[in-house]
This record gives C-alpha cells, sequence and structure tokens, in this order.
C-alpha cells in the first residue's frame, strides 16, 4: 500500500471523548527489523488513518492517539494519547507482534509508566 501526505481513510483524533494532551507524552522504539511502512501499514489494517509526514516517516492517527513513526537506525514513536488508553497500545504492539518500549509521561514530562516485552 503506498500512502501519501493527505492520508488515509480511517480513525480520527476525537478530542471531545478523549483526553487528550495539548503535547507529546508518549515515546517509545520498535526493536524489531521492519520497516516504518510496515508498521504503518500493520495500523491501517486495524483502521488507524496513516500519512506521510515526511519522505520516510509516517503519521498514525486512531480516536484517542497520533503517533509519529520516525527515525533511522531505529524506529521511534512519539506523540499524543489519553494516557487511559497506554496499556491498550502496549496490547496493539503485542497483537501486532512488535519487539517494543513505549514510556508514558504526564504534563511536566515525569516519567509515569513504562512498558516493554
Amino acid at each position: 500500500m503506498e500512502f501519501t501526505s493527505g492520508g488515509t481513510e480511517g480513525f480520527r483524533l476525537d478530542e471531545e471523548r478523549y483526553n487528550i494532551p495539548d503535547g507529546n507524552n508518549m515515546y517509545g522504539v520498535v526493536n524489531d527489523t521492519i520497516s516504518k511502512k510496515q508498521i504503518a501499514t500493520k495500523f491501517h489494517e486495524l483502521g488507524w488513518s496513516v500519512r506521510k509526514s515526511s519522505w520516510t516517516d509516517f503519521e498514525i492517527e486512531c480516536q484517542w492517539a497520533e503517533l509519529h513513526i520516525e527515525g533511522e537506525n531505529e524506529i521511534l514513536f512519539n506523540g499524543i494519547l489519553d494516557e487511559t488508553k497506554f496499556e491498550e497500545l502496549g496490547d496493539l504492539m503485542v497483537k501486532l507482534g512488535f519487539k517494543y518500549s513505549i514510556e508514558l509521561y504526564d504534563d511536566e514530562q515525569k516519567l509515569l509508566r513504562t512498558i516493554s516485552n
């Protein structure tokens, strides 16, 4: 599948229904031999919207998260999500077969939780 900067159909961020922070509160890394495009495709297959945010990077979005997939030597995640959905994101990463580590921060950038496998 080809993704463009215009994005695909799929879930969109719902700031009225979910508690979405103003700034990034989630950071992580995928430790697999998988491409950023393959990761974006797997999330798209779950109904998330996907758009290319640069020549090589992607933005994925659902009702409760907007995440960026970037990096060169390792695949990095960062973005915003409703903190009550943090474990659900971790469960999705496992379901998709990713080896990962993600961290959740509060508004003052204090580490709240970490999940990895």
